[in-house]
C-alpha cells in the first residue's frame, strides 16, 4: 500500500467514479433521486433502448451532422446525439444526426453487395470502418467491454467476434428497414409515424439536412480524400450502396455520393417517410426544432416541448438565424490554416469532366431549393 500508485489511484478513480455514477443514475436509474428526496427532485425518466425518440436528422456530411447536434444540444438543451442511439449510456435520449443511418432508406432488395460489404468490415474488423461504426452506439449490453483497472478502452480498441456478430445483426436489421412496411411502390401511399417500427431504433420523425452540394463535396473531399486509408474504405462502402463505379476518382466518387445520397431521401420524402426538409445555411436551432416537432405538445416528451418553446420565445431567431452559417464558415477558415495547399473550391459544375455527373449536380441544386444559374457562397 506503500507503492506511489496505490496512493494515487483514489484520487484519479474517484472523479472517474462519480462521473460514471452520475451518468448511470440519470439515465437508467433517475426515479432513486425522486425516491431519496421524497419527491423534490424529478429528474427525466429513463428512455428504453426500443422506445421512439423524436428526431432522426439525415445528412451527407460527418462535420455538418455533429454541428446541427451540438448547436440543438447547447441553445435548446435538447438530448441530440451525434450518430450516437443508445439512450441507458448517452444523452441521446431526444434524437440523433447520422449520414450511416441513410442505409435504412435504400432498398434492402437491390442492396445485396452492400450487405455483403458491410458483413465482411464487420467480421473482419476493419479499423477504418469502426472508427465510424460501433454496435455500442446502440447498446452496451451483449458483449463484454475491455478493460484497464475497470476504465472501458476507447471503442476504437473495443473489438471482438461477439462485437463483429452484433455489427452485422444490427446493420442487416437496418439496411432498408424504413420500406419494411411499404405494401406498395405507389406515391399515393399515406404513412404512419411508426413507418420504421421494423428499424432498430424508431424516430417520430426524419429531416432531411441539406446544403449547397458543391460546399458539400468540398468539405467531404477535405475530411475523407487526403486519408488513402479512410477514403477507400468510404468509396467501397458507397460504391456497394449505390453501384457506383470503382474507377472513378476522390472527387468524383464524394460528388456522386452527395447526389445519391439527396436523391433517395427527395424520393421518400415525397413517399412521406421522410417529413421535412432544411438548407443548414439559412436555418436556426428553433426553426430545425420546430421542424422536428419539439414544440408540438404532442411531441414525445411533453414537458420538454414546453421548455424549447419557451426558449424560442424568449430569445428569439433574430440573432440566431445565421448562427448554422457562421460555424461552418469558422470550420473552413481552421481547415485553410491548418492545410498546406489550398482547399478545394468548385466555383460551378463545370468544374466536373463527366458531363452525365454535370447534370445530375444541376438537377440536384435545383431540386435542393438552390438557385443553379448564380454562384453559391463559399459557407
Amino acid at each position: 500500500f506503500s507503492h506511489p500508485l496505490v496512493r494515487l489511484a483514489p484520487i484519479f478513480l474517484l472523479p472517474y467514479c462519480l462521473y460514471q455514477g452520475v451518468y448511470h443514475v440519470s439515465l437508467k436509474t433517475p426515479e432513486l433521486v425522486s425516491s431519496v428526496t421524497f419527491g423534490q427532485v424529478n429528474l427525466r425518466p429513463s428512455h428504453p433502448l426500443q422506445d421512439p425518440r423524436q428526431v432522426l436528422i439525415l445528412g451527407p456530411d460527418i462535420t455538418d451532422n455533429r454541428l446541427v447536434a451540438t448547436g440543438l444540444t447547447k441553445y435548446l438543451e435538447l438530448e441530440i446525439g451525434h450518430e450516437i442511439f443508445d439512450t441507458q449510456n448517452y444523452y441521446s435520449r431526444d434524437g440523433s444526426t447520422s449520414w450511416f443511418q441513410f442505409m435504412r432508406f435504400l432498398d434492402s432488395n437491390k442492396n445485396k453487395r452492400a450487405s455483403q460489404l458491410i458483413h465482411s468490415m464487420c467480421l473482419n474488423r476493419t479499423a477504418d470502418f469502426i472508427q465510424h461504426f460501433h454496435p455500442q452506439q446502440y447498446d452496451h449490453d451483449g458483449c463484454s467491454a475491455p478493460s484497464m483497472l475497470g476504465i472501458p478502452l476507447p471503442h476504437q480498441t473495443q473489438w471482438s467476434n461477439c462485437w463483429a456478430l452484433k455489427c452485422a445483426k444490427l446493420i442487416s436489421n437496418d439496411l432498408g428497414c424504413a420500406w419494411e412496411e411499404l405494401t406498395t411502390a405507389s406515391k399515393d401511399v399515406v404513412f404512419d409515424s411508426d413507418f420504421d417500427v421494423q428499424c432498430t431504433v424508431p424516430f417520430v420523425r426524419v429531416l432531411h439536412q441539406v446544403r449547397h452540394p458543391l460546399r458539400s463535396i468540398e468539405q467531404l473531399h477535405t475530411t475523407i480524400c487526403h486519408d488513402d486509408a479512410m477514403a477507400q474504405s468510404f468509396a467501397s462502402l458507397t460504391q456497394s450502396w449505390f453501384a457506383m463505379s470503382p474507377d472513378l476518382s476522390c472527387l468524383d466518387t464524394m460528388a456522386w455520393y452527395v447526389v445519391h445520397f439527396h436523391n433517395t431521401l427527395l424520393n421518400a420524402r415525397e413517399l412521406g417517410m421522410v417529413h421535412a426538409m432544411f438548407q443548414l445555411e439559412h436555418v436556426s436551432p428553433c426553426q430545425i426544432a420546430t421542424e422536428a416537432g419539439f414544440l408540438d405538445p404532442t411531441a414525445v416528451d411533453d414537458k420538454l416541448a414546453t421548455k424549447a418553446q419557451g426558449v424560442c420565445e424568449e430569445r428569439g431567431d433574430a440573432t440566431d438565424s445565421h448562427k448554422f452559417a457562421n460555424a461552418m464558415q469558422q470550420w473552413r477558415k481552421q481547415q485553410q490554416q491548418k492545410s498546406k495547399e489550398p482547399l478545394l473550391e468548385l466555383a460551378t459544375v463545370e468544374a466536373f469532366a463527366d458531363a452525365d455527373l454535370q447534370g445530375a449536380l444541376k438537377k440536384l441544386i435545383t431540386d435542393l431549393g438552390y438557385d443553379s444559374s448564380q454562384d453559391s457562397e463559399f459557407v
